[in-house]
């Protein structure tokens, strides 16, 4: 290398920038949805983070992977609506970058597929941040796979191209008329509001107008939707199906290989041909489409969205995962959310705390000199066993002492710690515990109890007296700082007592509040005193008796053949047994002889035009088990109050319900669904009535919020008929 070469390479040495001393930033790919769709390597990035600054289409559940205290930044995009512009995340990873050694850009999909990361990159190297990028799987290909469509095939598709259709000016610059290869695969990212001018574009361009076409929203979620059709009738179809972005559009014959029923992953009733749910088969409550082919391929709660406030452990980088050799207690048990999301659900989970260790100087005398030692929860469980090593002991310390655990629940935690209970209560709260143990516990018998800082003192209120109790705090329930981003919500799941007080403490009023579900009596009394008018209760405080609950949950459905060929043969059995009674008063059922004969009457009364829309004149809807399908009564409503043709009734709205199975709640679903209608339509208060001797009827309306105001004779009825009214 002579000198003139020499000069040139310093020169551009020098013109590079130079790297600060600074931390390092990753630019993850997150994948296109599913949380399970990252790469190894991009997991580790995220679970090594000081800092992560994500957008909205990486998976949420990606961020409880992060340390601790790793700083958490939003800078999703949404269509006119960016949280930050690209400018101001550029500047913010470089900041972050010069605060933090590690710094996770997280982008759904692949950061170079749309993404801007390249645009990133550049930015980070002008200002001599040193960046790496982890690739991810792009939605481009995931997200028809995921629909059973591949996006090429022998024969079928040689090659594909991707193309972004987002923004006036991506827009303009496709170039249509080089897309006319039908063995080529077309694949628009984020072009649903253009989904119209992408067809025009295409058969202009020459491509038939009976090119397979299929849309996906929310690709690789439990919100995964598709519609499929032809360039002639995608516009319809995708209006009819209302779908939301994100969504993608794939054209060309390889959409035709998802009639093989091609579905390996998340997949949902397709919104074709027959299957196309209308307004005759739709459920009442803004669920999405329902069938036997959705429970079989997405789970029971496929289509439903629930909240749940959680309150999740301080993980300690020097205690973490101990337990005495054994496994740690976390391995195998599953979340709530990961148990509702198995059965189909979408989740969003909300921090609302953390439970942190309280020190306790512990001794090898101190425990001995105890008969039982008594636990009240997992966490103190997990308390108490970190002080223990913490002090240089070990599970031989407990050695001749009784231990008791409230709830099977927290003897699987002692048990992850190799510790069987010798005591483990039937019931899993406070006074039913303390008044089983007292029957064990003998007099004078020295008991530790390793608990909460927030102990409510039920145990030591019902404990025997005449025992020597002492409490030892462990943990601290901690509140944390939390946004929600409200969404329409098929319901609340609350675990704790805490959870409620600080959730709904937060809670934005201006938005109704959805069906509550609590995990037992002691939740359920909390939420009361907090003004909470609709809570549904576990059977037993578990999350599998939580998911059980909403298993069995009751849907609204309006009358179909299939299930009124179920309920005439229901009415035939009844009639078998009570032969005095008769199942009628729901859509003059004893008037009808045959199940056709029924479901004509029903659709006769639902093309009556004397309501607003959103609520019809007499509509009957069958109430259906979500588990099994299996009928549990009807509804009837009868004329809207705020409408002025309020017929001789006085404009109320009949509540009828005929339960096929007398089971304890189902009366209340169901009126809870009649209300959450009546909101839906804008009513301010209902009028609802019963026979004067239906008393299973009326203790029904009245936990539902009714107020009785008079009985009064009904000529069309022909007897008395209670009236109540309730207010929305």
């Amino acid at each position: 290398m002579d000198d003139l070469e020499r000069h040139e390479k310093h020169l551009e040495k020098k013109m590079e920038p130079e790297c600060r001393i600074c931390g390092k930033v990753t630019l993850v790919g997150a994948g296109p949805g599913d949380m399970g769709l990252i790469t190894v390597r991009g997991l580790e990035a995220v679970r090594r983070a000081d800092c992560i600054i994500y957008d909205r289409l990486s998976s949420p559940e990606l961020l409880k992977e992060a340390k601790p205290k790793c700083e958490k930044i939003y800078a999703g995009k949404e269509n006119h609506h960016h949280t930050l512009t690209q400018e101001e995340i550029n500047q913010l990873l470089v900041e972050k970058a010069c605060q933090y050694k590690n710094v996770v850009r997280l982008k759904g999909g692949d950061s170079y597929v749309f993404g801007r990361g390249g645009e990133e990159g550049i930015y980070l190297k002008e200002h001599g941040i040193s960046f790496s990028v982890i690739p991810g799987v792009s939605s481009a290909i995931a997200g028809p796979a995921c629909a059973g469509i591949p996006v090429t095939h022998r024969n079928i598709a040689s090659g594909f191209r991707v193309v972004t259709a987002h923004g006036a000016d991506e827009f303009a610059k496709i170039d249509f008329s080089s897309m006319k290869n039908p063995k080529e695969t077309l694949v628009f990212l984020m072009g649903l509001s253009k989904v119209g001018e992408i067809v025009r574009g295409l058969m202009q361009a020459g491509r038939e107008e009976n090119t397979p076409t299929a849309i996906i929203s929310h690709a690789a979620t439990n919100q995964q939707k598709t519609v499929t059709g032809t360039l002639e009738n995608i516009v319809q179809r995708v209006e009819e199906a209302k779908l939301t972005s994100p969504a993608l559009i794939v054209v060309g014959e390889v959409v035709r290989l998802r009639e093989n029923r091609m579905l390996p992953f998340l997949e949902e009733t397709p919104f074709e041909g027959e299957n196309l749910f209308t307004a005759e088969n739709l459920l009442v409550t803004d669920m999405e489409p329902d069938s036997e082919k959705l429970l079989e391929t997405s789970g029971v709660l496929a289509g439903k969205r629930y909240l749940v406030p959680v309150i999740q452990p301080f993980k300690s980088s020097e205690n973490e995962n101990i337990c005495a050799g054994f496994l740690p207690k976390t391995q195998g048990k599953k979340s709530l959310g990961e148990m509702l999301k198995d059965l189909g659900a979408q989740v969003d989970e909300i921090l609302v705390g953390q439970i942190r260790t309280l020190h306790h100087a512990l001794s090898k005398e101190m425990l001995q000199k105890a008969d039982w030692i008594l636990f009240s929860s997992g966490n103190g469980v997990d308390g108490f066993f970190e002080n223990l090593y913490e002090a240089g002991l070990d599970s031989r310390s407990l050695a001749g002492i009784r231990i008791a655990a409230i709830g099977k629940s927290t003897a699987r935690v002692l048990a992850a710690y190799g510790i069987q209970a010798d005591f483990i209560s039937e019931k899993q709260h406070g006074e039913a515990f303390a008044a089983e143990l007292s029957e064990k516990v003998e007099d004078e018998a020295c008991v530790l109890s390793f608990s909460a800082a927030e102990n409510s003192g039920t145990i030591e209120k019902n404990l025997k007296k005449n025992c020597k109790l002492k409490i030892i705090p462990v943990y601290e329930n901690k509140e944390t700082e939390f946004t929600c981003e409200w969404k329409d919500y098929d319901g609340i799941l609350i675990t704790c007592a805490s959870s409620a007080v600080r959730f709904f403490q937060a809670y934005d009023k201006n938005w109704p509040v959805p069906p509550v579900y609590s995990i037992g009596p002691n939740t359920t009394n909390c939420l009361e005193n907090l003004g909470i008018e609709e809570i549904i209760e576990a059977k037993e405080p578990s999350y599998e008796a939580l998911c059980t609950l909403l298993k069995e949950e009751i849907i609204l459905i309006t009358p179909t053949m299939e299930y009124a060929e179920d309920i005439m043969q229901y009415r035939k059995e009844f009639l078998e047994f009570h032969p005095e009674e008769d199942m009628g008063g729901t859509g003059n059922l004893r008037d009808c002889e045959t199940a056709r004969e029924w479901v004509d009457f029903v659709e006769a009364m639902h093309r009556k035009e004397t309501c607003p829309p959103g609520l019809v004149d007499s509509d009957i809807y069958i109430g259906v088990r979500r588990w099994d399908r299996k009928i549990v009564g009807m509804i009837e409503f009868r004329h809207h109050i705020d409408h002025p043709v309020l017929g001789l009734w006085g404009g109320h709205i009949g509540y009828c319900v005929r339960p096929c199975e007398r089971k304890k709640g189902y009366g209340k679903q169901m009126l809870q669904k009649v209300l959450n209608k009546c909101r839906k339509a804008g009513l301010s208060q209902v009028m609802i009535t019963c026979d004067e001797g239906n008393t299973a009827s009326e203790r029904t309306i009245l936990s539902g919020g009714g107020v009785y105001e008079k009985t009064v004779w009904s000529d069309q009825l022909s007897t008395y008929m209670k009236r109540f009214w309730i207010k929305l």
